[in-house]
């Protein structure tokens, strides 16, 4: 579920001649990739950052035939793979797992063959002109991450399905753990104030070129929405946040609106009055599965599953009687920009 949002940064430029600012873009996942930074004794190329979502994407990308999670979804029961050729797969599985015990089963990666049905998934976008009830409810049965183990075996990794029709996909997680990546490598290369943004999600480490705290904008919830229609301008350090909403990403079936966030319980798309739900976090990954759940939960539902953890809160923006109304947790305050 790849969850179509936008998140429109404000760049502040200077003349700041102590500390110069680069910006590398790109394309990944189907979306942008713009990474800002500082650029003091960096000789960070686009090439190096590519080269690190090529390799994430091998992992993780079920629009590549030969990719970790396409060969996973072809296998029969069991597939393994040596932990030298993949670095990213172990890590993403257990953040899922970890998720899908905290949301009670809301954030589901099995869902793949129900998002594919929709038209939503990997085997291409297309709208239904009818919909099959024995099939969804064939569908539901093949959606059941706890019947999915991974098993670590020092040398190797081991990925066993109780069900051969079982698919996997992490779109609902990979572009904050994209960006999570990124950052890390980043880090590495010992660049302490960046901004990195792959379709919309983010994580901001330090200042901004003028020497102030990032500050990012979120749009409003609407399709025709610009990227300059901002409804809220977040202040965010060292930190990550993620937005999900169905108000892009949709299909029209039989005169119904079909969004992009197939509720797992039912195998259909949940109606609710949130347009989207942003999710603050230390890191983008955890970020970006938060606002999928917080999409499909019962907000207070959703609420109780934000409060749980720590240095995490969300904003929901939802629709009252043709209007905008805003709800968020305690902490969130602390981020919006009077």
């Amino acid at each position: 579920m790849i969850c179509m949002m936008t998140l429109c940064v404000f760049f502040q430029f200077s003349c700041n001649k102590k500390e110069k600012y680069r910006k590398i873009v790109g394309e990944t996942m189907g979306t942008y990739y713009a990474i800002s930074f500082s650029s003091f004794n960096s000789t960070i190329t686009k090439e190096e950052i590519d080269s690190v979502l090529i390799k994430f994407n091998n992992s993780l990308s079920t629009y590549i035939p030969n990719s970790t999670i396409s060969n996973i979804n072809q296998s029969d029961s069991i597939y393994c793979f040596a932990n030298n050729q993949d670095s990213y797969f172990k890590k993403i599985f257990n953040e899922s797992k970890d998720i899908y015990h905290l949301s009670d089963g809301y954030f589901e990666p099995t869902i793949a063959p129900l998002v594919n049905y929709w038209g939503f998934g990997y085997e291409g976008h297309r709208a239904k002109s009818k919909i099959d009830t024995s099939e969804i409810e064939k569908l539901l049965s093949y959606v059941d991450f706890k019947n999915v183990t991974l098993h670590d075996n020092q040398d190797s990794i081991c990925i066993d399905k109780k069900n051969k029709a079982t698919k996997l996909d992490f779109s609902a997680i990979a572009k904050g753990y994209g960006i999570d990546v990124i950052s890390e490598f980043l880090d590495r290369n010992n660049i302490h104030n960046y901004l990195v943004d792959i379709g919309g999600e983010s994580r901001a480490k330090g200042v901004n070129q003028r020497g102030h705290t990032w500050t990012l904008g979120i749009n409003k919830p609407d399709s025709t929405a610009d990227v300059s229609d901002i409804l809220i301008k977040i202040i965010l350090k060292n930190n990550s946040i993620a937005t999900s909403g169905n108000y892009r990403n949709y299909h029209i079936v039989n005169g119904n609106v079909s969004a992009h966030i197939i509720d797992p319980m039912t195998g259909y798309s949940r109606q609710s009055e949130i347009l989207s739900a942003s999710v603050i976090s230390t890191n983008c990954m955890r970020a970006d599965a938060l606002a999928t759940c917080c999409m499909v939960m019962p907000i207070e539902e959703s609420k109780k599953m934000i409060n749980k953890l720590d240095s995490t809160e969300a904003l929901y923006i939802l629709s009252k009687n043709g209007n905008y109304k805003i709800e968020y947790t305690e902490g969130f305050k602390n981020y919006i920009e009077e």
